[in-house]
């Protein structure tokens, strides 16, 4: 005698699918935000700028290098390899040349990969300098003094040849 299986039995609770989905929806959530704390916890990106009303009043003087810079036809031509840059600097010739220069490499979103290199002048009228580790990806050039600054972008390693402008 066949007899069918008695389905008044009630199932046991890990067999029922509605009650993994249930579990499923807050667990995913538990577990993506741990995901996002143990990422935030370990890449700091740290401000842009610490001071923002300070930084504000110094914006007139940065404008004001930036004229400078565009008054006396001020352009730079970089090249840089993995190791070294060198910089022709051209200009009207009203302008008296530093002895050393400061070019900044910055990065678009994290200012703790920013790094500057300093520039000092050769005897054949170009500045050079030691680039410190390697700079891959795409970078803000900052070229200055405290009187002037031009400015460019670069796609790095390898050997580039940069145009630098006043804005």
């Amino acid at each position: 005698m066949n007899q069918a299986p008695d389905t008044s039995a009630p199932r046991r609770w890990y067999r029922e699918p509605m009650v993994w989905m249930v579990i499923a929806i807050p667990l995913s959530a538990v577990v993506v935000g741990a995901v996002l704390l143990t990422l935030s916890i370990r890449s700091w990106d740290g401000l842009v700028v610490d001071d923002y009303y300070r930084h504000g009043k110094e914006i007139n003087r940065v404008l004001e290098r930036d004229r400078l810079a565009r008054q006396h036809g001020i352009e730079a031509s970089l090249a840089v390899s993995q190791r070294d840059v060198v910089v022709d600097l051209r200009h009207d010739g009203k302008l008296l040349v530093p002895a050393t220069l400061e070019l900044r490499f910055l990065h678009r979103t994290r200012s703790g990969l920013d790094r500057s290199v300093q520039l000092t002048l050769g005897p054949d009228g170009r500045y050079r300098g030691a680039l410190d580790g390697e700079a891959s990806g795409r970078w803000f050039l900052q070229l200055e003094t405290g009187r002037w600054r031009v400015s460019g972008e670069a796609e790095l390693p390898g050997d580039v040849i940069v145009a630098l402008q006043a804005i």
